[in-house]
This record gives structure tokens, C-alpha cells and sequence, in this order.
């Protein structure tokens, strides 16, 4: 609710007069008691007397009405005889508006105006009006909210109307709050009733403004923190803990040079320190990190590579992605690190691995060609079976398409029968598949006939699989002619 502050008019002389207004009954009295036609009563209605009863309205109505009457300005009083007001005010002001205000307060039958010799002076365009700092306090709670104070004009929208009607205040050009202090004030409007379910809010000086309360729960706490701890021109006493701080998302690399493990870079968090274990370095901690659900998984996993298939190379990990980077003994060595680790979503392979040699690249078609089939020969003989001769087929056209390679062709038996005829036969079963492969044009230079007979099994020879695996001719790829 907004009080009325009058200002001086713009009147030149127009002398001394008396203005008597229709008179007004107060709501609550009988209108006769009002009226004053019921006097022998009045003990009756008050036990006090008459005379006392006119002494308690007199005051009542002159405290209602004296603010009203310093608000308009110098030279403004007001005082009663009864129910009757008598306003003085300089000669030449224009006083209706503060007549009717005064008369509108319950008990005042009519008001007259007395002047004053001194006129009004008028202000020139240019003279400032007289600063006062505005100040005000509010509360609220279950009950609701109230205060009281003082506002500028322009501030009575943002601050006054928002606070609700509960704040009386009076707005007025004299009254000044700074523009800090201002914007303290319509910011902490939000959080009345919401991050602040009870509290205060107090301007002094016009300047000067403090938040008092009890935050809802701990985000309000953090909240109301960061949004007036740090204002010079804020004093924040609010009760409460703050809401514990959200984790940091880790990062963090460790490096292997090929003799051990150093952590490179970042910090790992606190309940991560079985990493010290897994690397065999004193780990750097921070606190308040994390990562990943699966991170140590997959860390762990990664681990187990270096040294063992990567000579060199790191493991990084930012929050739940981790990155493998490293230098692989070989392509085979590159192969199996990715079909471990290349279909999991969080992690990321950089893998350098050294090119296959023709030599390689010979014996992995060769070792193709081997996984379905084999060279069998004709029992107790060196002569292909009819099968083994497309398989030869296909052995001469891998070694025609790689033609600066060479090969053994290692013959063996099982431990059946004599070891000396058992040598002797894988002998001429590498001799057979060396000649059967010159049949189709390749150099004889570029194979070399090899017999171990049953020197060296692969299989369990107490059993006829056993020993039929342990039968077999190897084919394998050597630099060089």
C-alpha cells in the first residue's frame, strides 16, 4: 500500500481562508453518539467519561493524521478538538487531496484548513528536491509477508508491488537507493516463499542490504551463496550446509616406455587407487573425481597388453572414455588387442603396428589354405590322395603370386612302426609334395624338402586321432630364394 506524499503547489497570494468540509461519521459508533446528541450515555458506552472518551479520540485521530501532514511538507500540522481536524498549511498550498485523505480516516467528522502568513514559494524547474535514503524491512513466513519503508518512485513497480501487499511503503522523488543495492533487492524478490521459506529483507542507508533466513534445503543454501555471498554491498545470514559439491569428471594418462609405467598427466580420483597396484607407480590423486561405470575394466584389460604385444604406447582416460595408444610387435599382436578391446563403445584404439613382410603375408594365405584341409597320401606310401592334389593346386598358386618367397616342405609321421622307416617315409612325402609343386612351375630353388619322421608330434600318439594329426606335411614361408 503506497502513502500519499504531497507536494507544494505552484500558488501565488490568495490570502487567508477557511474551508469547511462536509462532515464524515466514523464506522463503528452508534451516528448519534457521532453526532453528539447522546452525551448522558457515553459512561455507558465508555467507562472512561466523556471527557476521557474525547481526550482517546483526539489522540487516535492525530496520530493518524500527523504523518500525513509532515509528508506534504513544512509548515503542515494538524491537530482535533473532538472529531473536528484542524489542518494548518501555508497560504497559497493546494491542500485537497490532503483534506480528503485526512477526512477519510474513521472518526473525522470535518476538517478545516488554516494558513499559514508564509507563502508558498514556487520551486524553480531546475531545483532538486532533497535527498533522503530510502529504508524498509520485510518479513515473511507461514503467515504470510508484511513491512514498512520508504522507496523512490522509480523502484515502487520492481520492488514495492512485487513484494505483495503486505509491504506498506511510501514512494517518493526524495527517497534514493542505490542501483547495487536495487538489484539486491529485486533479485532476492524470487526467493522469498521459495529458497527462502522464512526471512528478512532489510535496506539501511539506502545503500546497505541484508538477507536473513533459513534456506528450503541445501541446492537453495548453494543457490542463494553463489547468487549474494560475494556482493560487497550484500550481508547474506542464512542458516544451512551447503549442498555437497558435484564431482569433477577425471583425466588422466598413464605411459609405458617399454621398461615401466609413470603417470603423465591429471589426477586420478581418491577410490580409484588400485591403479598404483596395476601400473607400480605412486598414483596422483584429487579429490571430489570420478569416472566411468566400466573404466577400471577396461583399463585393467588394456593393461595387460603392454609388454606383451604393445612395446610402447599410454592409456589416458577422460571420465568414462578411455584411449589406447601404442606401438605393436606385430600386425598379429595389433589383430588381437582389437579383437579384445575394438568393440567396446568407450574405448578408442590408436594402434601402430609394423607392416607384414611378403613373407608374412605368404604364410597367412598358406595357413588359410591349411585350416580346412591337409596332405594326405595313400597309406603306407608317398603318393598324394587325389584330394590332396587340388589342395597342392592351391599351394602353387599362392607361392606363384609371391614369387621371392620360399619354403620348407617338413614332412612327419606318427610313432607307429619303426622310427627309422618312419623317418625315411616323411622324407619322401616332403620330396612328393616338393616334386608336385615344380609340376607346376615353381622353382625348385624355392623349396626345400625336410623329413623330422616322429620327432616331433603335435598330438597325442596313443590314440588315432592323435596320430592322425601328428601325419602331416607343414608348408612354411621363408625370405629369400
Amino acid at each position: 500500500m503506497v502513502a500519499t506524499s504531497y507536494q507544494r503547489g505552484d500558488w501565488a497570494n490568495e490570502g487567508a481562508q477557511n474551508v469547511t468540509y462536509r462532515a464524515k461519521l466514523g464506522a463503528g459508533l452508534p451516528a448519534a453518539l457521532l453526532a453528539g446528541t447522546l452525551v448522558a450515555p457515553l459512561a455507558y458506552y465508555f467507562p472512561g467519561g466523556a471527557e476521557g472518551v474525547r481526550a482517546d479520540v483526539e489522540q487516535e485521530l492525530t496520530d493518524k493524521a500527523t504523518p500525513m501532514a509532515a509528508a506534504a511538507g513544512d509548515g503542515y500540522s494538524i491537530e482535533f478538538n473532538g472529531r473536528d481536524g484542524y489542518l494548518t498549511a501555508p497560504e497559497g498550498a493546494d491542500v485537497d487531496d490532503l483534506v480528503e485523505d485526512i477526512e477519510a480516516i474513521r472518526g473525522v467528522r470535518d476538517v478545516e484548513v488554516e494558513r499559514t502568513g508564509a507563502a508558498v514559494v514556487p520551486a524553480a524547474d531546475d531545483a532538486e528536491v532533497a535527498e533522503i535514503p530510502a529504508e524498509f524491512s520485510v518479513a515473511w513466513g507461514a503467515s504470510g509477508l508484511s513491512g514498512n519503508g520508504t522507496l523512490p518512485a522509480d523502484r515502487s513497480a520492481s520492488i514495492g508491488d512485487a513484494m505483495g501487499d503486505g509491504f506498506d511503503y511510501a514512494a517518493g522523488e526524495q527517497y534514493t537507493l542505490t542501483a547495487n543495492a536495487a538489484s539486491a533487492v529485486e533479485d532476492a524478490i524470487p526467493a522469498i516463499g521459495a529458497d527462502l521459506p522464512e526471512g528478512t529483507i532489510t535496506v539501511i542507508d539506502g545503500a546497505r542490504v541484508r538477507i536473513t533466513g533459513v534456506p528450503a534445503d541445501a541446492d537453495a543454501f548453494n543457490r542463494l551463496q553463489a547468487q549474494f555471498g560475494d556482493r560487497d554491498d550484500v550481508v547474506l545470514d542464512i542458516g544451512g550446509e551447503p549442498a555437497p559439491a558435484e564431482p569433477d569428471p577425471a583425466a588422466f594418462t598413464f605411459a609405458y616406455d617399454g621398461a615401466g609405467w609413470s603417470q603423465s598427466d591429471g589426477a586420478t580420483p581418491e577410490n580409484f587407487d588400485y591403479v598404483s597396484v596395476l601400473f607400480g607407480v605412486d598414483a596422483t590423486t584429487g579429490e571430489n573425481l570420478v569416472v566411468g561405470d566400466n573404466v577400471g575394466r577396461d583399463v585393467s584389460d588394456a593393461r595387460r597388453f603392454f609388454g606383451n604385444g604393445l612395446d610402447e604406447g599410454s592409456i589416458s582416460v577422460d571420465f568414462d572414455q578411455v584411449t589406447v595408444t601404442g606401438v605393436a610387435a606385430s600386425a598379429e599382436d595389433a589383430d588381437a588387442i582389437r579383437a579384445a578391446l575394438g568393440d567396446r563403445p568407450n574405448v578408442t584404439l590408436d594402434l601402430e603396428a609394423p607392416e607384414a613382410s611378403t613373407t608374412e603375408l605368404a604364410q597367412a594365405e598358406l595357413d588359410a589354405l591349411f585350416e580346412c584341409c591337409t596332405i594326405e597320401f595313400v597309406t603306407g606310401t608317398a603318393t598324394p590322395t587325389a584330394e590332396t592334389e587340388e589342395l597342392i593346386d592351391r599351394i602353387g598358386e599362392v607361392l606363384t603370386r609371391f614369387p621371392e618367397v620360399s619354403v620348407d616342405v617338413n614332412g612327419h609321421t606318427d610313432s607307429d612302426g619303426d622310427e627309422a622307416l618312419n623317418q625315411e617315409l616323411s622324407e619322401s612325402r616332403a620330396t612328393a609334395v616338393v616334386n608336385a609343386l615344380i609340376a607346376r612351375g615353381i622353382d625348385a630353388d624355392r623349396l626345400t624338402p625336410q623329413g623330422f619322421g616322429e620327432s616331433e608330434p603335435i598330438a597325442d600318439n596313443d590314440t588315432p586321432e592323435g596320430r592322425q594329426t601328428n601325419r602331416r606335411v607343414e608348408i612354411v614361408a621363408k625370405e629369400g630364394v
